[in-house]
């Protein structure tokens, strides 16, 4: 394209703005969504982290209003969405910078580099991308941080993803081989309980991996037992189904008071 062969009818300059708040709570208010933080569109991620946001904070705030927790919960949510947005803003600025690229030279540079790196596997390399969330109601063990695995699964009359299957939703162990919730002790039973806890398994008894793909999960989180939360992040795991005791342990001491 060039001018002996198209007419420039438009031209208009725009202007974006990648920033995010530095303090997301004071008291009983947060912030969510476009207060909290502006993204420019290259990666298309604006509306996408408020929709995290909303998420992240709707179970907590259900957790408060119905009492019996700690409300240091709300600094967890800014910890956990404000380094998130951060390095997402951060990306989607330099996405920005590679896009909007008008330096001839600069742009040749760009095109090549792109081009060799569509010999290297970068489409796979993204799809293997999780947003870690960093901080907050999490356990620091490699594995919290992680969004659960939404598959189909199957309980022998009825087939359906897991959130849909395993109602209602909340907190859920899940379990690899067997249902971790046979092994909570009493008082851990009943905190888990009282939080509206619920459990599932893969194997006799339980959930049938339809596709197969929870067994590569686990494997690749070198998990037995996985913690979700009602947002669908992994609070934490743990390697052998015993040790789910301790897991819900760290949780309720996170959040009961």
């Amino acid at each position: 394209m060039h001018p002996g062969n198209a007419d420039l009818v438009r031209h208009s300059r725009y202007t974006f703005r990648g920033r995010w708040a530095g303090q997301w709570r004071k008291g009983r208010t947060v912030l969510a969504g476009d207060a909290a933080h502006q993204m420019p569109p290259f990666l298309g991620q604006g509306l996408n982290s408020g929709i995290r946001d909303a998420a992240n904070l709707a179970w907590l705030l259900a957790l408060l209003a119905k009492g019996g927790v700690k409300e240091s919960l709300l600094d967890d949510y800014a910890a956990e969405r404000s380094g998130q947005v951060a390095q997402i803003v951060e990306e989607t600025v330099g996405m920005g910078h590679l896009i909007c690229m008008t330096d001839p030279e600069e742009s040749e540079l760009r095109d090549a580099g792109l081009k060799a790196l569509g010999s290297e596997g970068l489409q796979a390399m993204g799809m293997d991308k999780s947003w870690l969330l960093q901080g907050g109601t999490l356990q620091d063990d490699g594995i919290g941080g992680n969004l659960g695995l939404q598959a189909t699964v199957s309980t022998g009359t009825r087939t359906g993803l897991l959130d849909e299957v395993i109602t209602p939703p909340g907190f859920v162990l899940l379990g690899r081989d067997r249902d971790p919730a046979d092994l909570l002790s009493p008082v851990h039973r009943a905190d888990w309980k009282q939080l509206g806890g619920s459990s599932a398994h893969f194997g006799p008894g339980g959930l049938t991996d339809t596709e197969g793909k929870y067994a590569e999960w686990f494997d690749r989180l070198n998990a037995s037992v996985v913690l979700i939360r009602p947002d669908f992040q992994i609070f934490g795991g743990v390697h052998t189904p015993h040790a789910a005791d301790g897991l819900v342990h760290n949780l309720t001491e996170r959040i009961l008071t």
